[in-house]
């Protein structure tokens, strides 16, 4: 018999991976926000990538030891000031790819959650979406914050979601997600709404739903009068809109989706520029959820 391991819902080592861009900012207040909550660490990642070294007649890669010092330094600073905030924190600057670098640092500091900001197909969440999208989640198997620019910058002192939209599939694993979001929303006291999408491309059908909500059911524990509000929507028309819409009209402050098999395939958001447009137009945070089965 499988049994589905499910990621924490406290975050009390949260890893921030920032390329210091335009948009690592709002994903670093967030990060901060976490940890002041969780009375955790956090630890800063930016990792040095190796400077293209243009030669005839082909091109290389190589370590610039000064491009590496900078780099450091920056970090260095950025460290410092964390500190100065009274954050217990940790800068890392390693040398490689980023992908690699962030999910071994992941790996090794024990890390129970990924930070990250993004402007669609640029910023560091790029990274999850592209060519090396499936050898970083893999890797991780633990949950990533995305946070996009048009997610407001969290209130002080610390942010505590309080109403939260958790977008999944009626199947097994989108009944283990909708379980995670429920304790997530529990711990913080939060309003969760259920947005369900017949994923048939030629009808709508949902005759899947009452095995899919029995499922739910099974997976909740029996604390019938400390469970939150649990409201479920079915999502109609373009994907990416409807959830972004469904978002804004129900004053959504975090999104929950699911992370699937080796990589971060919301089989609800097709190909074709669905997930960078949701991640440009969400008004708050997305929560890329792993659910693992032993």
């Amino acid at each position: 018999m499988t049994t589905a391991v499910a990621p924490a819902t406290t975050f009390s080592e949260v890893l921030i991976a920032t390329d210091f861009g335009q948009e690592a900012d709002r994903a670093l207040a967030y990060a901060k926000s976490i940890v002041r909550a969780s009375q955790g660490e956090l630890l800063l990642v930016h990792v040095a990538e190796p400077v293209p070294h243009i030669t005839i007649p082909e091109a290389a890669l190589f370590e610039d030891p000064r491009h590496a010092q900078r780099e450091s330094e920056q970090t260095d600073a950025a460290g410092d000031a964390l500190r100065a905030e009274g954050l217990r924190a940790t800068a890392l600057c390693p040398f490689g790819g980023v992908a690699e670098e962030v999910a071994e640092a992941a790996r090794n500091r024990k890390a129970n959650l990924v930070v990250v900001g993004t402007h669609g197909r640029h910023g560091l969440a790029r990274l999850f979406f592209g060519s090396q999208a499936e050898s970083i989640a893999h890797a991780l198997q633990i949950p990533v914050l995305i946070v996009g620019p048009k997610a407001p910058f969290p209130p002080p002192p610390h942010w505590r979601p309080q109403n939260i939209l958790c977008v999944t599939c009626p199947d097994k694993k989108g009944a283990h997600l909708v379980a995670y979001a429920y304790k997530l929303a529990k711990e913080h006291d939060a309003q969760l709404q259920i947005a369900y999408r017949d994923t048939a491309e030629e009808h709508k059908d949902y005759a899947d739903w009452p095995e899919f909500r029995n499922a739910i059911k099974e997976l909740l524990p029996f604390e019938i009068a400390a469970k939150p509000n649990f409201h479920v929507l079915f999502l109609e028309g373009s994907e990416s809109n409807s959830v972004v819409q469904t978002a804004l009209s129900r004053q959504v402050d975090l999104v929950i989706l699911g992370i699937r098999h080796q990589f971060i395939d919301w089989s609800i958001l097709r190909t074709g520029g669905n997930i960078p447009r949701l991640l440009t137009e969400a008004p708050c945070p997305l929560l890329a959820v792993p659910i693992q089965f032993s």
